[in-house]
């Protein structure tokens, strides 16, 4: 019963469909990008102390800032379909779930699909960046007892050195379970609201 238990949060977070949901975030985070180097370099350019892409109080009001611009997008004919068409095959969705097969025809379907891309680019846009970020810090951990040494101070005791060495691999899996964690919580929760957003609209 436990074993059983401990597989299905594995397949939860680790499985084929929390892959494809991760991947799924990870677009959004890209479709964003372009907006937020333009909002950072913009920043850059009119605010003198500004360093939007070092600080991350200021990547922070960068992605904030960058949001709205993007958004608009949805309006755009083609992002509808492209965006149900990208959910049905990544979202895992239930067979059931019916989604919008053409561009937005009324006003109530345009409001849905900017409320959609705004969660996908948004959602998105945290998920990768904690990617982006964790991922290489739990890389680091994991392989902290196989390094040559050099992070270690020389008035650090001993004892602490060989206890950071020793836990430093189970923090990193640890770090590694939350990240998948949250994107699968993250995909979770796109995948309830695609069929409301992209559906047919009434």
């Amino acid at each position: 019963m436990t074993g059983a238990w401990w597989r299905r949060a594995l397949r939860a977070v680790a499985g084929r469909r929390a892959q494809l949901r991760w991947v799924h975030l990870v677009l959004g985070g890209a479709l964003l990008m372009p907006y937020y180097l333009l909002t950072g370099v913009v920043l850059a350019m009119l605010l003198r102390n500004a360093v939007p892409f070092t600080s991350l109080a200021w990547q922070l009001g960068t992605f904030g800032l960058a949001l709205p611009l993007a958004v608009p997008t949805a309006l755009l004919p083609l992002v509808r379909p492209l965006e149900a068409t990208a959910a049905r095959s990544l979202c895992g969705l239930p067979e059931s779930a019916e989604l919008a097969a053409g561009p937005a025809g009324s006003w109530d379907a345009r409001a849905r699909t900017l409320l959609w891309y705004g969660l996908h680019l948004a959602i998105g846009g945290l998920v990768s960046g904690l990617t982006l970020s964790l991922l290489p810090a739990s890389a680091m951990l994991i392989a902290l007892p196989f390094t040559d040494g050099s992070y270690v101070d020389e008035d650090w005791p001993h004892a602490f050195v060989s206890a950071l060495s020793a836990l430093a691999p189970l923090a990193g899996v640890l770090l590694l379970g939350v990240i998948m964690s949250i994107a699968a919580a993250a995909g979770a929760l796109l995948a309830r609201c695609a069929p409301a957003l992209l559906g047919p609209a009434p």
